[in-house]
C-alpha cells in the first residue's frame, strides 16, 4: 500500500499494489481527527475489498462495474464493523451512502446502475455515487432480505467458480440463487438494476369488522422534484420494484410483506385507532425505498418518541433517522404537508445518536437554512439542540460517535447563533493562532473553520496560508484549507482563486475539494460562479471535458440556487459549452436542483415561515 504526493483518487486497486491519496492513508492520532480516522480505513478496507471483488474475478465490461464498485462500497463497512465494533460504522452507513445514494436517485438527471457503457465519456460518468452508493445500497438490502448466512455462502460460490476470470451480474445472481431456493433473485434485482430511480410505498390504514387493522401499500417511483414528469414508458419495467415492506409495531409484532411489482392489501392483528399504535415500516431502514405514512401515523410516531423513556424506544436508530428522512424528502417532493417533518424534530432535544442528528441536519435543517434566513427558524434550530450540546459539553471526550456528534452540534449552534459556542470556538482559535495553543485533532475543523468566519482577519488568512505552505501532515493540511475557503473576507477568496488557476501551493488534485468548499461559503459563491466562467475554457484546456471530477465543479457551485434569474444564467453557460463530456448527468442534476430549489422557495417556504409565527418563535 503505497501513498503518492499527487493523487486525485482516494485509492486504486493495483493487483499487489495498492495506491492512495495521501490523506486517504496516512493517519496519526496525534494530529487527525476521528472523521480522517474513519476514512483511513474505509477506503483501505474498500481497495483491499477489490483484491476479490475487481482483481480476481473482473466484470466483463463496464456496464457491470457495480459489480467491483458496488461491492468494495459495501464490503469496506462490513470490514470497519469487525475491526471497530465500537464506532457503530454499520449505521453510519446510512447517513454516509444510503441517503445520499436516494438523493441523486430521486432526480431525472439519475441513472440504471447497470448502464450502456459504449464511449469513454459513458466509462468516465459511469464511476458515479450510483455506482458506489447506490450499488452497495441494493447488497446490503439482499443480504438483508437472504439472511448472511445464504448471501456469503452464494458470494463465495461465485468468486470461486469465476476466480481469475470475468463475471457478468447475471453471473452473481445465480450464484446466490444456487444457496437461496426463497428468493428468484434475478427477478427480485434485476428490479433494481435495470431501472433508475427507486419507490415511495404510500401505506393507508383501516379498521375491519373484528378490530384488525387493514393495511394498503402502493408503490409509485419517488422523484424529489414535485413539477418533474417522467413516464413509465420510459424504464424497461414500468417503474415498478420487488419490494420486501418490512415492518415492527407498538405491540411487538414483526413481518414482511411482499410486493412482487404491484401493490398489496394485508391484515395486521392491531386495532389501529387506539391513538398508542403505531406501525414503522422498513425495519431498520434496510430496503432501499422511502413510505409515505398518512399524517395521524407520523404524529403517533413523534409522540411515542416523546413520551416513551429514551432507554425503552424499540425504534431504533436507524428506524429513527429512517423516519426524519423519509419525511423531508416526501415534504420536499410536495407528497406530505411541511408541518409534518417540522412536528417530528420536536423530539430531537431527547436524542443523543449521531446518526440520526447527521440525517436531520443534511436532510431538513441544512436545505432550509440555506434558504431560510429568519431569526424565527434560527431560534427553532436553536430550542431543539440546545440542550443536547450543553450535556455534550465543550471537552474532547466519550465515544468515537459522541465526539463526532459534539463537533457537528457545535457546527449547527453556530449556524443558529447561539452565542456560548461561536464565543468559546472563536476563543480557541484565537489562542491557537495568537499563542500556540494546542487544539484537540477532533476539534480542529470546527475550531479553524468557526474561528475563521468569525473572528478571522485577513492577516490571518495570510498566517494560515503560510501555515499550509509547509504543513506536512495530510490531514492538518486539509483542516488548514478547509479554514481558508470559509473566509468571509472577499480580498482573500480573490486571493485564493488565483492561487487554483496559476496552481501556487495547491495541488491538482486538490482543485474539486476547494472549489466545494468555496461553493458552500455565501460570500465566496458569487465570486466563484463568476470565476468559473470567465475561467471555463481554459480549465477544459487543462482538465479535458472527460475530467469526473471537474465535471462536478459547476454543479457544486450552483445546485443551491433558487431564483429564475440563476437558472437562465445556468442554462445559457450551459449552452455556450455545449460538449458537456463527463459532466453531462451532472449539468442535469444542477438544472433539476434549481428548479426544485425555485419551486421550494414559491410552495414551501411560506408554509414554515407561517408554521414559526404560530409557533411565536
Amino acid at each position: 500500500m503505497v501513498a503518492l504526493p499527487e493523487f486525485e483518487w482516494g485509492g486504486m486497486e493495483n493487483w499487489g499494489l495498492i495506491t492512495f491519496k495521501e490523506s486517504t492513508i496516512l493517519y496519526s492520532p496525534e494530529v487527525s481527527p476521528l472523521t480522517a480516522n474513519e476514512d483511513v480505513a474505509q477506503t483501505v478496507c474498500h481497495e483491499i475489498s477489490h483484491m476479490w471483488f475487481g482483481n480476481i474475478v473482473t466484470m466483463d465490461w463496464w456496464n457491470d462495474l457495480w459489480l467491483n464498485e458496488g461491492f468494495a462500497s459495501y464490503i469496506e463497512y462490513v470490514g470497519v464493523a469487525l475491526k471497530e465494533p465500537d464506532w457503530e460504522i454499520l449505521t453510519k452507513f446510512l447517513d454516509k451512502y444510503y441517503f445520499l445514494a436516494m438523493k441523486i436517485d430521486s432526480k431525472v438527471g439519475t441513472h440504471p446502475i447497470v448502464m450502456d457503457v459504449q464511449t469513454t465519456t459513458d466509462f468516465t460518468q459511469s464511476f458515479d455515487e450510483i455506482m458506489y452508493y447506490k450499488g452497495s445500497s441494493i447488497i446490503r438490502m439482499l443480504k438483508s432480505m437472504m439472511g448472511d448466512d445464504l448471501f456469503y455462502s452464494g458470494v463465495a460460490n461465485y468468486l470461486k467458480k469465476f476466480q481469475w476470470g470475468n463475471a457478468k451480474t447475471d453471473d452473481l445472481w445465480n450464484s446466490l440463487s444456487d444457496v437461496d431456493h426463497r428468493h428468484d433473485v434475478k427477478h427480485i434485482m434485476d428490479t433494481w438494476i435495470l431501472q433508475d430511480g427507486f419507490p415511495f410505498i404510500n401505506v393507508t390504514f383501516t379498521r375491519d369488522n373484528s378490530g384488525k387493522t387493514l393495511v394498503t401499500a402502493s408503490q409509485s417511483r419517488f422523484l424529489g422534484n414535485p413539477t418533474a414528469v417522467v413516464e413509465a414508458s420510459s424504464s424497461p419495467l414500468g417503474y415498478k420494484w420487488f419490494v420486501e415492506l418490512t415492518y415492527k409495531t407498538s405491540a411487538g409484532l414483526s413481518g414482511t410483506q411482499s410486493m412482487d411489482m404491484n401493490d398489496t392489501t394485508f391484515t395486521l392483528d392491531l386495532d389501529i385507532e387506539n391513538d398508542m399504535t403505531w406501525v414503522k415500516f422498513n425495519t431498520d431502514q434496510m430496503g432501499y425505498y422511502i413510505v409515505l405514512y398518512p399524517p395521524e401515523m407520523w404524529r403517533k410516531l413523534l409522540n411515542y418518541l416523546l413520551t416513551t423513556p429514551v432507554d425503552d424506544w424499540t425504534l431504533s436508530a436507524s428506524d429513527r433517522a429512517g423516519l426524519l428522512n423519509d419525511a423531508f424528502s416526501l415534504a420536499n417532493a410536495g407528497k406530505l404537508s411541511y408541518e409534518l417533518p417540522l412536528e417530528l424534530m420536536a423530539y430531537l432535544d431527547r436524542e443523543g445518536d449521531y446518526v440520526v442528528w447527521s440525517t436531520a441536519i443534511k436532510s431538513g435543517i441544512n436545505p432550509i437554512s440555506q434558504m431560510l434566513y429568519t431569526p424565527q427558524w434560527k431560534n427553532f434550530v436553536k430550542n431543539i439542540s440546545q440542550s443536547v450540546i450543553e450535556k455534550l459539553g465543550f471537552e474532547d471526550v466519550g465515544t468515537n460517535t459522541e465526539r463526532l456528534l459534539r463537533n457537528m452540534l457545535w457546527n449547527l449552534a453556530v449556524s443558529s447563533n447561539y452565542t456560548p459556542v461561536i464565543e468559546n470556538l472563536s476563543s480557541k482559535f484565537r489562542g491557537w493562532l495568537d499563542n500556540g495553543t494546542s487544539v484537540t485533532p477532533n476539534q480542529k475543523h470546527t475550531v479553524y473553520t468557526v474561528g475563521m468566519m468569525f473572528a478571522g482577519t485577513a492577516q490571518d488568512w495570510d498566517v494560515i496560508w503560510q501555515k499550509y505552505l509547509v504543513e506536512p501532515s495530510p490531514h492538518e493540511k486539509d483542516l488548514l484549507m478547509y479554514a481558508l475557503a470559509t473566509t468571509r473576507q472577499t480580498s482573500r477568496v480573490d486571493k485564493l482563486l488565483g492561487y487554483l488557476k496559476d496552481e501556487v501551493g495547491i495541488k491538482r488534485q486538490d482543485f474539486a475539494t476547494v472549489t466545494q468548499i468555496l461553493g458552500m461559503n455565501s460570500v465566496a459563491n458569487p465570486m466563484l460562479w463568476d470565476w468559473i466562467r470567465k475561467n471555463y475554457q481554459f480549465f477544459i484546456d487543462r482538465f479535458t471535458i472527460d475530467d469526473l471530477r471537474f465535471g462536478e465543479v459547476v454543479y457544486d457551485t450552483v445546485k443551491l440556487y433558487s431564483t429564475r434569474e440563476k437558472l437562465q444564467e445556468v442554462k445559457d453557460f450551459f449552452a455556450q459549452y455545449p460538449d458537456a463530456g463527463a459532466s453531462e448527468g451532472h449539468r442535469m442534476l444542477a438544472i433539476d436542483s434549481i428548479e426544485k430549489n425555485i419551486y421550494w422557495a414559491e410552495h414551501f417556504k411560506p408554509v414554515i415561515v407561517d408554521w414559526l409565527e404560530r409557533r411565536h418563535l
